[in-house]
């Protein structure tokens, strides 16, 4: 019975640990970063659809931006009403505020953009998160992963009893 409660004790400091760091890992990405997947071909072929992109927050100085980059900004026309909009930066007037982008693939330049509107600035695609995401979201791969977890909660599961019986077997000899 000691066993037990030493793994279970274990067990759930490891588990206190890791939320810790989980919640210092998302506090931080939380206030100085964003993440975004890209959800249509309008970048392609620089970001994907699917393609998890880390950017920074915008602190809204219109002088850090530069023709060229990557924003992200909420959408207030047309189409793009009530989206966020992931495109390239092709004229800023710094006097106005205002910037003009155009996703890579597209013919169409984007609506006016303020730079109050503005979000994020680009950094790079994770692979990583990519990666989990494209794995995460697909059907099968759910399916394996929680077939796979509940494979090795059964193999823990069964240690634990060949354990206890083992204990229970030298406290009896």
């Amino acid at each position: 019975m000691k066993l037990l409660k030493n793994i279970i004790s274990k067990i759930s400091l490891l588990l206190l640990l890791l939320e810790i760091i989980i919640i210092i890992i998302f506090l931080f990405f939380k206030i100085f970063y964003k993440v975004y997947v890209i959800a249509s071909p309008s970048m392609e072929p620089r970001l994907k659809v699917g393609n998890v992109i880390i950017s920074k927050k915008y602190n809204y100085d219109i002088n850090e931006l530069r023709e060229g980059m990557i924003i992200t900004y909420h959408g207030k026309k047309n189409s793009y009403k009530g989206k966020l909009i992931t495109h390239e930066i092709i004229s800023i007037d710094y006097d106005n505020e205002i910037v003009h982008t155009k996703g890579i693939n597209n013919e169409l330049i984007d609506p006016i953009v303020n730079s109050a509107d503005i979000e994020s600035i680009f950094i790079y695609v994770s692979p990583t998160f990519t990666f989990l995401y494209k794995l995460i979201n697909n059907r099968i791969s759910r399916i394996f992963i929680i077939i796979i977890i509940i494979i090795l909660i059964i193999i823990n599961i069964r240690k634990l009893f060949k354990s206890l019986e083992n204990k229970k077997y030298e406290e009896t000899n």
